[in-house]
């Protein structure tokens, strides 16, 4: 039976790419595409991945695409994505770990920096989308992440309170997205990915596996942190 979560957290938001979905080798190759197109140099794996979380106009900006260049930028970047979406995949365990939550009760989502098109492209996202409640996207909201209109778009969808909600990510983008719009926040670190000691925004939790993330969410150690927050503020 569903447990009743009435009084704490009720909702799990998700990051796609990096958390959920292993899609590197999908975005990197469809990036370094579309931007060979305008004769921009190829970045370094490690200036992509660390881009990855970012939504993707502020990364082709960074990229040294200019504004003017963005449409086509992006509409590239989507149909050199499209033939080699079979890349991606959910990361191992991430398919029993929404099942788990969802039979446990707890409301899913996934706040995403792709655009809509991008999710319908790749099977594995929309493998993943249909084990959650809604999705949104990049082109939902005017702001994307590290804004945290996004993270609060999806609070609004599901009627719920930032407090009665977690955010998930694998990014500094995600972490403080998340604190911003009042969640606590969990960063997931199965795709090797970790954040400046020094950053500004911190995670409450960190989880090497989705199994200690379902281990975190179902032994009540969430809900004894919401209620100490609240009861601090």
């Amino acid at each position: 039976m569903p447990q009743d979560h009435a009084s704490g957290i009720q909702a799990l938001l998700f990051d796609l790419d990096g958390t959920l979905l292993d899609a590197f080798d999908q975005y990197a190759i469809s990036l370094i595409a579309a931007l060979k197109h305008f004769h921009l140099p190829t970045p370094s794996r490690e200036r992509v991945r660390e881009l990855m979380g970012s939504s993707g106009d502020y990364a082709m900006l960074s990229l040294g695409v200019l504004p003017e260049q963005l449409r086509e930028a992006q509409r590239r970047w989507v149909e050199w994505a499209q033939p080699i979406a079979y890349l991606a995949r959910p990361f191992p365990g991430v398919v029993p770990l929404l099942k788990r939550l969802r039979q446990a009760g707890y409301r899913l989502g996934i706040v995403t920096s792709r655009p809509h098109r991008s999710v319908e492209i790749t099977p594995a996202a929309m493998e993943l989308a249909s084990l959650v409640d809604l999705l949104v996207a990049r082109d939902d909201t005017v702001e994307g992440k590290p804004h945290p209109e996004p993270v609060l778009y999806a609070l609004n969808q599901l009627a719920l309170a930032p407090e009665q909600a977690v955010y998930v990510g694998d990014a500094h983008y995600d972490i403080e997205a998340g604190q911003r719009a009042g969640c606590l926040t969990i960063l997931a670190t199965w795709d090797g990915v970790h954040l400046d000691p020094d950053g500004k925004y911190q995670p409450h939790f960190t989880v090497a596996t989705p199994e200690q993330l379902a281990d975190l969410v179902l032994n009540g150690k969430l809900e004894e942190r919401s209620h100490h927050s609240r009861q601090l503020g």
